[in-house]
């Protein structure tokens, strides 16, 4: 007869638990007071629950008589195991939490949105915070108001330089400009190359600032009235509106130009006065024909200039005076006063044709070549220094040093 081998293990009907070394490792014992089967750990001080009809209990419903595992069902006291899809037919919970904050306290007290105050049903979603939630309905017909202008248009893609235009339709569409006026994708508009007809302008004049022009007359803009708001002359005009009597404009360093009282023209007496020190180089000219008045205030550097002066003209220079290293021809009627001292030198010059060239102030005269001719007459009535220069005097010359 074969020996029959037993595994007689330890038990307990009084004890819960195994205590401490009390089973060695891998030795079993059962408890029938816990239901509960143990094993020894591999320290042989403690102990493993492996079993026991207090667990296999668990499992009572969820596995049927034939061993198959109802997944997805959930029994009273059995393990819950989940569906294929990850799905429960049923779940009771008496308390929820999530993340250690209660969400469901009670059957009748949802604590899901405890940082909720409040629930807008108004479409116009007054008031709302981040503490409020807004009904579905409410965000419907928010939507719809706000985006019911989106009926009115057409649909199509806008092209470069094209016009948001309503139609006939009463919708807006995209369209091609024509007409007078050229726009540009970059916001730039220009008048096309055409004219612009009276039908095109609503009413019959069109107004400047203060000034009105009416349609088929003729006229020229006054800039001396405010056209302020309608017309700009700040870059490359005058930058006012307003210019003293006989001012004259000159550029000035913001691109534009401005009247100056050192330059003065009275249009009455034909008299050009110049109050300010003056520079006059590098001018070429045949024939200069001024019949008018020149009147230099300041100190004056005349130089490097070759012109031919004839007209009736009278030129003044009451400043001190340098002359030199210019060609003039000087004829017909012209009187020259230099009231200051005067450095003259270096200068190739004709004085011809009743020319009267009266010097009232000092004079350093030299490295000149001149020639006096047909009625010339010379005064200098100050001190006056000649050196090293080359005369011509002939036909009715008169000097006067």
């Amino acid at each position: 007869m074969a020996e029959v081998s037993r595994i007689i293990i330890k038990t307990s009907t009084a004890t819960d638990t195994p205590g401490s070394g009390v089973l060695n490792r891998g030795e079993l014992a059962y408890s029938y007071q816990s239901n509960r089967l143990f094993i020894g750990d591999e320290n042989s001080d403690s102990n493993y629950v492996i079993g026991g009809t207090s667990i296999f209990e668990s499992f009572n419903d969820i596995v049927d008589e034939s061993g198959v595992t109802q997944a997805g069902i959930v029994f009273a006291n059995n393990v819950i195991i989940a569906g294929p899809n990850k799905d429960l037919d049923e779940l009771d919970i008496k308390k929820l939490k999530l993340n250690g904050d209660e969400l469901l306290a009670s059957a009748n007290n949802l604590n899901l949105f405890s940082n909720i105050d409040g629930i807008i049903i108004a479409n116009t979603l007054p008031n709302v915070s981040h503490t409020q939630l807004v009904s579905a309905q409410a965000i419907k017909e928010y939507v719809d108001i706000k985006t019911d202008i989106i009926s009115d248009f057409i649909n199509g893609t806008p092209a470069p330089a094209q016009l948001l235009i309503g139609n006939e339709q009463s919708k807006f569409e995209y369209v091609d400009v024509t007409g007078a006026i050229e726009f540009f994708a970059n916001g730039y508009s220009t008048l096309r190359d055409s004219s612009v007809t009276n039908s095109m302008i609503e009413d019959a004049y069109v107004q400047i600032g203060l000034q009105k022009v009416e349609l088929g007359k003729v006229i020229v803009p006054n800039l001396n009235v405010d056209t302020s708001g309608i017309l700009s002359v700040n870059r490359g005009g005058t930058g006012k509106y307003n210019h003293p009597k006989s001012e004259l404009l000159i550029g000035n360093n913001l691109f534009s130009v401005d009247s100056s009282s050192n330059l003065l023209y009275d249009t009455a007496n034909q008299i050009f006065t110049v109050t300010a020190n003056s520079h006059i180089t590098n001018l070429i000219s045949e024939n200069v024909t001024v019949d008018g008045y020149l009147l230099l205030n300041g100190d004056t550097n005349i130089s490097s200039n070759t012109v031919g002066f004839s007209g009736n003209t009278t030129v003044v220079i009451e400043g001190d005076t340098v002359i030199s290293g210019n060609t003039f021809n000087i004829t017909n009627n012209t009187n020259v006063v230099i009231e200051g001292d005067t450095n003259y030198y270096s200068n190739t010059v004709t004085f011809s044709n009743t020319t009267n060239i009266i010097i009232e102030g000092d004079t350093n005269y030299y490295s000149n070549t001149v020639t006096f001719s047909n009625t010339t007459t010379v005064l200098v009535e100050g001190d006056t220094s000649i050196s090293s220069n080359n005369f011509t005097l002939s036909n009715n010359t008169s000097s006067n040093i």
